[in-house]
């Protein structure tokens, strides 16, 4: 999740917690969902909550929060749409596993933001480790973990991720040192040192 996402949760969290009596009130016991500074719906469990909020609106811009007296709901576990997808969720041991849906096999979202965030994981966590011994290999990273993988092959990178993240789907592929992943003609495209 991007870091406007996650300040954007967060002041749905301060909203909610500068309004908890108010909320305790009218929900204890319920898992509510908070966009914008405004409730949702309210739920009896949080999987309802979930399933329900991220059918109207995208995965991550909503905040699910537990509703109770005190300190003891702050806090939060959060889950992704593939975690969602693959079954993972809170249920009693005896409750049936639920109904898994088919895993998606295309990116889940634009590809400009797909380069946003892979771009953002490769300065700030995988240029410094990989930039001297690497030079002019491939690097694919997972926009969703940060899991990531190098190789001097890109299918070989792409499918060293693939191994060590097996639910990576939006994944971001380049080049360490260049500013594109090939280039036809020409010079290199080098990155400015």
């Amino acid at each position: 999740m991007a870091a406007g996402a996650d300040d954007k949760l967060a002041k749905e969290f301060h909203w909610y917690l500068d309004n908890q009596q108010e909320m305790v009130e009218k929900y204890n016991g319920r898992y509510i969902a908070i966009k914008g500074k405004e409730v949702l719906g309210s739920y009896d469990s949080e999987e309802a909550a979930i399933t329900e909020s991220w059918q109207r609106h995208e995965p991550g811009t909503v905040l699910i929060q537990h509703v109770s007296p005190g300190t003891g709901s702050y806090t939060t576990i959060v889950r992704s749409p593939m975690m969602i997808e693959k079954g993972e969720r809170m249920r009693d041991v005896d409750a049936p596993a639920p109904k898994q849906s088919p895993r998606p096999t295309a990116p889940t979202r634009p590809m400009d933001e797909i380069a946003r965030l892979g771009d953002e994981i490769y300065e700030r966590d995988i240029r410094r480790q990989v930039e001297a011994d690497h030079h002019g290999e491939y690097v694919a990273i997972d926009v969703d973990s940060g899991s990531w993988a190098v190789s001097d092959d890109l299918r070989a990178a792409a499918k060293r991720l693939r191994a060590q993240c097996p639910e990576a789907i939006d994944v971001w592929l380049l080049r360490v040192g260049y500013r594109a992943l090939h280039h036809f003609g020409g010079r290199p495209l080098r990155r400015a040192e």
